[in-house]
């Protein structure tokens, strides 16, 4: 019998809507089964907590429930990352092979739409910033935030998001985030198209101390333009990536993959 639970209602515990969902499982060696010492991995459900509406835009923070019953039930809401009455979100969460949990996300003015930030009418400080915490219990308390924009985004770049979904940890030890970004419009455009959408990603080899961009996709021939992207390992190390094509060009969905395997530490 399938066994089903739902850790967030739209409407409850002070959000009017949950979105974005990414869901990430550690293992801790301090908890074990009584009967055959299986660990029990612990689940962190992450996703944003829209606090009034479900637009994209205004006071939506970062929320996150634990799982020590493999889902079974979950804790307390927690605020896993905020930025006061404004954004945080696109949380893009990864289990390190240390056990620590890095939260990679994004920030913006309440007021700063997507719509705003591809016409280029918002500005930097106000647009999209990137930021990574990290928590070594499992979730139960984070690190203060620090700010990676400046490794992370390029000057050029406008709108930027981080995932959705969750990041990834290769088995080189090498961390990778799925991102998108939006190029300012040539012509008559207005910045909105999707042709000038990208794809791009997040690596950090020193277990996130320092970050930089990966590839970065950036054509704007209206063919592909990659959006919201997510990313796996494959059995031979090469990195599989699909994601929402938004262009003209026949189909939703796009991927691709690495031509060679992610170098070692």
């Amino acid at each position: 019998m399938t066994e089903t639970s739902v850790p967030f209602r739209a409407g409850r515990e002070g959000y009017a809507s949950f979105r974005i969902p990414a869901v990430v499982a550690t293992v801790p060696r301090s908890r074990l089964r009584s009967s055959g010492g299986t660990p029990i991995a612990t689940l962190l459900a992450f996703c944003e907590g829209r606090v009034g509406s479900k637009d994209d835009f205004g006071d939506i923070d970062i929320v996150l429930k634990r799982s020590t019953d493999g889902g079974r039930t979950w804790g307390p809401l927690q605020v896993a990352a905020e930025n006061g009455d404004a954004l945080a979100g696109n949380p893009a969460p990864v289990v390190l092979d240390t056990g620590r949990v890095l939260l990679v996300h994004v920030r913006n003015a309440a007021l700063a739409t997507e719509d705003a930030i591809r016409r280029g009418k918002v500005s930097a400080a106000d647009g999209r910033r990137v930021w990574v915490r990290h928590s070594d219990d499992e979730g139960l308390t984070w690190s203060p935030p620090k700010e990676i924009t400046q490794e992370t985004k390029r000057p050029r770049w406008r709108w930027y998001a981080t995932t959705p979904g969750h990041a990834i940890q290769l088995s080189t030890g090498r961390i990778l985030v799925p991102a998108n970004h939006s190029v300012p419009p040539t012509g008559t455009d207005n910045g909105t198209e999707g042709r000038y959408n990208g794809g791009h990603s997040l690596l950090s080899d020193d277990r996130g101390a320092t970050w930089r961009i990966g590839y970065v996709d950036g054509n704007t021939d209206g063919y592909v333009n990659a959006n919201e992207t997510t990313a796996a390992e494959l059995p031979d190390g090469r990195v599989y990536f699909n994601t929402r094509n938004d262009s003209t060009s026949p189909g939703t969905r796009a991927d691709a993959h690495s031509r060679t395997v992610a170098r070692p530490w």
